[in-house]
């Protein structure tokens, strides 16, 4: 069955029948017609009927539409370069002011190459589908599919929160993979920000918002439109070149939102390291992600990833990484004022001809050029001393080879290959019976000596560090035990999704080293998740669903309502979604509402405000299908 299209709201294209005002969306079609811009009610290519105007920009309007065949919302995207072109009198024709006719019809040429391009990407993931191209009123239109959503930018601030890891990459995935295929078909998108990103139901997500180059550009014949926060620092300028780089930029800087909650500043006054740690903010973003956007953001081009590709394998490194693992770091060595100022190399990984390479660099009069000069000579001396030692040995032996002697410690370790040290502190040196660090052949030096090494232990005794890492901080820090071998100066509290509140999560010196007895251990003490979940109110009175929330450090107020329908002091619902996350380190204050049937208060009085707890905070609202 047909929609009569007169029965329709220009405000939402759903049916209204005779009414003025659209009981959906409160639209009222009285004075609704804005200058300078298509007047409701317009019909585009026999088919196309134009509702109210949604967006604006210096290369052109859109409008939300429909499609009297299809039966089927629309958008539509008209050409209409407001600094070049004006609306004629019939409030439809495109008129083009006098000396912009060539870059008009350059625009015109642009605009449909790009919508043909994005039409021949139809059903890609993260793109909405362009259905038709139209040429009429002197212009051009795109007819493309429509989408009830909220942008990012619209989600995040209702979330109020911070966004986790996990949560970012599902949202930005879908748009990283558009911008993959977009860049292989030779779009550069420009315009990446939470504002073009839109967010749909069933956790649909699209990329919008796209444009010609010229109005993603200060300098240009068109009216820019940046996004502040999002731009690059080339869009800002007339000389830097625009590439995949510049999406890269807006990916990164997207991402920087969601996982900070805050905007980066506008791209022309980013200087270079001016981004603070993203893990000081938001622990659950591994080490090898924050590397890749911030390298995403770097405001020299040169420095900055500069493909999509390279910028998933730096995130598809995250995925193997956990969060909480230890960067790998490079000590460079620093030369001693006596050595040569030598190249490192390329790789840490040197092969043996590479060394042997960096040796032939010394200079012609260095010791090694020397040695090599003359190596018959070293070679016949050596030899000869060798000879000379082999048969002093050899006589000594037959000297002493009738003598019984105990055996020393040295010569047990002569015969297993292993040094004195090494002998010492193998699985067999409970039977040697010279026990002293350092053996001597007099046994009164090797007394005296065993007995100072003793006095010396016994003033900086030296103990095998406990594993303290999963058992409870109070428990630790009030055991006798464990206060006389080590100190502990008061922990730093992190939030752990591993360990419950209260457990020690890290140790300043690892398990099994050694530690001298009295040192200062600093701990790393969990304060539990950051993140709860908002638990279900239903069936439950005031005091016990207040109880939960105070268990799981949930900031609220509460607000009274009365319904009839329900228990005095049941819980009528909450401003947040039930199941949803709450930040415990961004805490913001949800709204509990309490019905408080008792006969003073009416439906029609303001509701009261009961207690609070918690510090302040605006609302939180999860994804709410329009």
């Amino acid at each position: 069955m047909r929609i009569d299209p007169e029965s329709l709201c220009m405000g939402c294209m759903r049916e209204k029948g005779e009414e003025k005002v659209c009981p959906f969306c409160g639209y009222s079609e009285e004075n609704d017609s804005v200058s300078g811009y298509l007047k409701p009610r317009s019909i585009i290519g026999r088919r196309y009927l134009v509702g109210r105007l949604l967006s604006a920009n210096g290369e052109g309007t859109t409008y939300l539409g429909y499609d009297t065949v299809a039966d089927r919302r629309v958008r539509i995207r008209e050409y209409f370069p407001d600094t070049l072109v004006s609306r004629g009198e019939d409030q439809k024709t495109v008129l083009v002011r006098d000396g912009c006719q060539i870059l008009f019809k350059a625009g015109v040429s642009d605009f449909i190459d790009l919508m043909q391009k994005l039409f021949s990407l139809k059903g890609a993931e993260g793109l909405e589908t362009i259905f038709a191209l139209e040429e009429e009123n002197n212009t051009v239109y795109a007819v493309m599919e429509y989408t009830e959503s909220v942008t990012l930018r619209q989600f995040i601030e209702k979330k109020g929160l911070m966004m986790s890891w996990d949560e970012a990459t599902e949202i930005m995935t879908p748009v990283i993979k558009a911008v993959e295929v977009l860049h292989r078909v030779g779009i550069i998108h420009r315009g990446i920000s939470t504002d073009t990103i839109l967010l749909g139901r069933n956790r649909m997500v699209r990329l919008d918002g796209f444009g010609l180059s010229d109005v993603r550009s200060v300098q240009s014949q068109l009216r820019p439109e940046l996004f502040s926060g999002y731009s690059a620092p080339e869009q800002y300028s007339t000389v830097t070149p625009h590439g995949t780089w510049t999406d890269v930029y807006g990916i990164c800087a997207v991402f920087y939102t969601c996982l900070t909650g805050k905007v980066l500043p506008e791209g022309v006054l980013r200087k270079e390291g001016d981004i603070p740690s993203l893990r000081d903010r938001n622990e659950t973003i591994p080490r090898s992600a924050e590397r890749a956007i911030l390298a995403g953001l770097e405001p020299d081009i040169e420095k900055r990833i500069r493909t999509i590709p390279k910028l998933i394998a730096g995130f598809g490194a995250a995925e193997r990484e956990s969060a909480g693992e230890a960067p790998t770091r490079y000590v460079p060595i620093t030369p001693s004022a006596n050595s040569r100022n030598i190249t490192p190399p390329a790789s840490l990984r040197q092969s043996e001809k590479a060394l042997r390479d960096e040796e032939e660099e010394e200079e012609p009069g260095g010791v090694l050029s020397f040695f090599r000069q003359n190596r018959s000579s070293f070679l016949l001396v050596g030899g000869t001393i060798v000879g000379a030692l082999l048969l002093m040995l050899l006589v000594l032996a037959m000297f002493l080879g009738g003598k019984e002697k105990e055996p020393s410690s040295s010569d047990l370790s002569s015969e297993s290959g292993l040094t004195s040290d090494e002998f010492l502190s193998s699985e067999d040196s409970s039977s040697n019976p010279f026990s002293s660090p350092r053996p001597s052949f007099s046994s009164s030096s090797s007394s005296e000596e065993s007995s100072e090494n003793s006095s010396s232990s016994e003033e900086s005794q030296e103990l095998e560090m406990d594993n303290l890492v999963g058992k409870v901080f109070l428990e630790v820090a009030e055991d006798p035990q464990m206060l006389e071998k080590y100190s502990f100066p008061e922990p730093k509290y992190v939030f752990s999704d591993k360990y419950a509140e209260g457990i020690i999560i890290s140790q300043s010196v690892v398990a099994g080293n050694s530690v001298a007895k009295g040192s200062e251990i600093e701990l790393r003490v969990s304060k539990g998740p950051q993140y709860v979940t908002i638990p279900d109110y239903v069936g439950l009175s005031e005091s016990q669903y207040l109880e939960q929330l105070d268990a799981l450090k949930i900031a609220y107020k509460v607000e009274y309502r009365v319904d009839e329908s329900q228990p005095e002091d049941a819980v009528l619902g909450t401003d947040h979604l039930v199941g949803s996350r709450y930040d415990l380190d961004n805490p913001t204050i949800i709204s509990v509402y309490v019905n408080a049937y008792d006969g003073g208060l009416s439906s029609s009085e303001s509701p009261s405000e009961g207690p609070v707890s918690g510090p302040g905070g605006g609302p939180h609202v999860d994804i709410i299908d329009p």
